[in-house]
């Protein structure tokens, strides 16, 4: 019997689709399923899983597929990714913005990278090998508090961007999402899905810093005193303190959280906080009679202060107490000292601020007759934390 040509080849054909392995078909099927990469979610998961781009309803995102194998491949080169309240089923989107198109998930191309900053910034260069910003026009900047007044109220005028970097692996049959900033798995309740939204965790690139005051009881058996705080004033010193910063670069090596600032305005004397002739009356909130221990310590700075991140600052203070109506005697003292968790440590300690995290400074007077002020402790808490319990740590 004879075969034509056509027929040969179609057997041919059919003959090498039943010897090829299932594992190798599905592979195909999943690739050409062509699932879109999308981020964030439409749902309303725990608070920590979803994309949130602060500061701005929007950011800027750098991805590569097969990342750090020898088939690396960028994926979105800056893409500007849009915030919709009601988009649906997506709230961030990239499709259509300046042209972008929408990108697919390749499920033989894993680990995937993605680096973010939020919001989005064309002074921001986003690569496989680090993190560059530009910040001429809007640089981070130092936060003061005088007399009640911020020099800069608006967040994103001290603030103004925060970055994300995650990323997707394969482990066994999972696929597992690290936030790499903070070294931690993040929305591990999806990881069996290797298609699901990505989830990005934004974090400060600047620190917060609060200073609380208490005393302890002169008087215990006297309820008709006030003890008032007439001035104060905080100080941080460092030969090269930076107050204003244009540029930031963070390569792998350091981490995306934790670069480099340059290009930075300097002092070598810093004003956190100054105030004088603070209001003079017996109500809680000012009479120190009731702030007598860390639990009801007086919140100098309720807003906290941002900074830049830097170290070998030394905290100088110096403050004007005043006591009132005891026995219709009025005392005058006044305070001065390095803080240091040492107490018997008069030349101050050196202190380090990290990016993403809030330094409380608890300041203690022991005895107001001996003009002496403490440092009681310093707590070091994550930025975002509402924290109820007290977590020390000597710096």
């Amino acid at each position: 019997m004879y075969l034509s040509r056509p027929i040969l080849l179609l057997a041919a054909a059919m003959l090498t689709v039943s010897c090829t392995s299932h594992s190798l078909l599905e592979e195909v099927q999943e690739v050409d399923d062509r699932t879109p990469m999308v981020f964030g979610t439409s749902v309303a998961p725990a608070e920590s899983q979803v994309t949130k781009a602060p500061l701005e309803s929007n950011f800027k995102v750098g991805t590569w597929k097969g990342f750090g194998t020898a088939a690396q491949q960028l994926v979105m080169d800056g893409y500007k990714v849009a915030y919709d309240a009601d988009g649906d089923p997506y709230k961030w989107d990239y499709t259509g913005v300046s042209g972008q198109i929408q990108r697919y998930w390749d499920l033989n191309a894993f680990p995937y990278e993605f680096r973010a900053v939020a919001p989005y910034l064309d002074g921001a260069g986003i690569s496989a090998d680090g993190l560059s910003l530009d910040l001429s026009a809007t640089p981070f900047r130092a936060q003061n508090l005088i007399n009640d007044s911020y020099n800069y109220s608006n967040e994103a005028d001290v603030q103004p961007c925060m970055v994300a970097h995650v990323r997707r692996q394969k482990e066994g049959n999972d696929y597992a999402d690290y936030d790499l900033i903070k070294n931690t798995e993040i929305n591990d309740a999806a990881k069996a899905n290797a298609t699901r939204e990505v989830h990005m965790p934004f974090h400060h690139l600047n620190c917060k810093i609060g200073f609380r005051i208490f005393i302890d009881n002169p008087m215990p058996l006297w309820d008709d005193y006030s003890i008032s705080l007439q001035s104060i004033e905080i100080k941080a010193e460092k030969t090269g303190f930076i107050t204003e910063s244009q540029t930031y670069t963070a390569s792998n090596a350091q981490g995306l959280g934790t670069g480099t600032f340059s290009n930075n305005t300097t002092v070598n004397e810093f004003t956190l906080l100054e105030h004088g002739l603070y209001k003079d009356d017996t109500e809680s909130h000012w009479n120190f009679h009731y702030h007598l221990n860390r639990e009801t310590a007086f919140d100098l700075t309720p807003d906290y202060l941002q900074q830049i991140p830097q170290s070998g600052m030394k905290l100088h203070v110096k403050l004007h107490m005043h006591t009132h109506h005891v026995e219709a005697v009025d005392e005058e003292f006044d305070f001065e000292r390095y803080l240091s968790l040492d107490k018997t440590k008069l030349e101050g300690d050196l202190f380090t601020w990290e990016p993403d995290y809030r330094y409380i400074y608890y300041l203690h007077i022991p005895n107001l007759h001996g003009h002496e002020i403490v440092l009681h402790t310093c707590e070091v808490l994550p930025w975002d934390e509402v924290q109820t319990s007290n977590i020390d740590v000597g710096m």
